[in-house]
């Protein structure tokens, strides 16, 4: 059976890699607090967030209560800030990874991203372009599933109307990869676009 369908994570595979790393570097500045403090206000909240069972007002509030800031919007703020911050050409988004895309949408192939995502992000990446070059956008906290659980790559294949057969997914995360695998779709271990663009072709008509 052909493959039909590309399935792309979109951190650090569609978008450049250590782009987080950067946020919290400089709100660790901004706050004065350090990086592993950010990440441990972050931490418990990246649950619930990415399940979308923590709206954005609660979110920022205990965000900014965890690393002693005040004013929950000013958090808000720095935080859109740094995100988009030095990214006004290529956007955040990885540009021969964006070739690849382009290319196999020319072929005729479907592709479609399936995300570990937060609601505060998703505005900010689609107005980056993120998500440009999908047929169709799938986010955990919209979907209310996250990989590497199975039923969230089974949602994608019941909404495209695709088999496991017919699917190819890439992804940086080996746990995820895996996942895939087991379901019996195709899976490619992401590393980088050039070895991406190589074990891609095998999978071409």
């Amino acid at each position: 059976m052909h493959v039909k369908l590309f399935i792309f994570d979109v951190g650090s595979v569609v978008t450049i890699p250590g782009h987080y790393r950067k946020v919290n570097a400089r709100l660790s500045k901004t706050f004065n607090v350090t990086e592993d403090e950010i990440h441990e206000a972050l931490e418990p909240l990246y649950h619930r967030a990415t399940y979308g069972r923590i709206p954005n007002s609660v979110f920022w509030k205990k965000f900014a209560k965890r690393i002693g800031e005040k004013s929950a919007e000013r958090l808000k703020a720095e935080y859109t800030r740094a995100f988009v911050e030095g990214r006004e050409g290529d956007r955040g988004v990885n540009p021969r990874v964006s070739a690849i895309m382009v290319q196999l949408k020319k072929k005729g192939y479907k592709i479609v991203a399936l995300s570990n995502s937060m609601l505060f992000n998703e505005p900010l990446q689609r107005k980056m372009g993120h998500y440009q070059h999908f047929d169709m956008v799938f986010l955990s906290h919209h979907i209310r599933m996250a990989k590497p659980e199975g039923r969230a790559f089974l949602h994608v294949l019941k909404a495209t109307g695709m088999s496991p057969a017919e699917t190819v997914f890439i992804d940086d995360k080996t746990e995820n990869v895996r996942a895939a695998r087991r379901l019996g779709i195709k899976a490619i271990h992401f590393r980088d676009a050039a070895q991406l663009k190589r074990e891609i072709k095998k999978y071409l008509i």
